[in-house]
């Protein structure tokens, strides 16, 4: 009974250091969900950050032995024109681009509705 009490914050706890290998991000972080809002001018930009952060968190969940759920793993662009020519790998793994998200139990588009 103790350890399932404990779990949740010793997880936290084991996490608690990921927004340092994220500099001048600040990640969006709920249980066991992480979230990244990343803006850019342009789309050559945008394509050059997305891909920065999704390597430099990759690191930090290897160095501590975490895995990174690639079928859990998608990017979405508001608005949704722009999402046309946007297209981020992660070591040469493609990360899905989705219309819609589920965050913390709101469906939203990438219209934002």
């Amino acid at each position: 009974m103790i350890l399932t009490v404990l779990g949740p914050l010793l997880f936290l706890i084991y996490i608690n250091d990921i927004a340092y290998a994220l500099p001048g991000m600040k990640p969006k972080l709920f249980a066991d969900d992480i979230n990244l809002f990343i803006s850019g001018i342009d789309k050559t930009e945008l394509n050059i950050k997305c891909s920065n952060f999704l390597a430099a968190l990759h690191r930090w969940f290897v160095a501590n032995y975490l895995y990174m759920n690639f079928d859990k793993t998608n990017v979405m662009v508001f608005p949704s024109a722009k999402q046309a020519n946007i297209s981020v790998k992660l070591n040469g793994t493609p990360i899905t681009k989705v219309t819609n998200c589920r965050y913390l139990g709101l469906y939203i588009d990438s219209n934002l509705n």
